[in-house]
């Protein structure tokens, strides 16, 4: 058992060890992202200061972990056919609440925990 095994196949039922490996690589993933967002906006709008400019990158980052966030726990339920959850619905409202806290770092724990369910409801067997 890898702890990066398979990270791009968001149908496996991953166990605790897998989803943290797979919660490490996103936020390294998605960090990179932010940080590349925020530097074309830094070129695009270029600031007065330093200062400015970092906070302007911080808001972009911000913004994009809670968006980026719920849609990659959505993308999650949708490979394991599990949209028809409550449940795990609210899973997806929670990541999006807890990126508008901690951005990634906290908006990535509800994904990495879905991934350890199972595909498949059993009533839709």
């Amino acid at each position: 058992m890898h702890i990066f095994y398979e990270l791009t196949d968001l149908s496996k039922n991953r166990s605790f060890i897998q989803a943290l490996g797979f919660y490490l690589a996103y936020l390294f993933l998605f960090a990179l992202l932010g940080a590349l967002a925020g530097t074309i906006q830094g070129v695009v709008i270029p600031e007065a200061s330093f200062e400015a400019g970092y906070m302007s990158g911080v808001r972009i980052g911000a913004l994009l972990s809670v968006v980026v966030s719920p849609l990659f726990a959505l993308l999650v339920l949708y490979q394991k056919k599990q949209l028809n959850n409550f449940g795990y619905i609210i899973l997806v409202v929670v990541s999006g609440i807890l990126a508008g806290f901690g951005g990634f770092l906290m908006g990535l724990i509800p994904v990495a925990f879905l991934t350890t369910r199972n595909s498949e409801s059993p009533l839709a067997k």
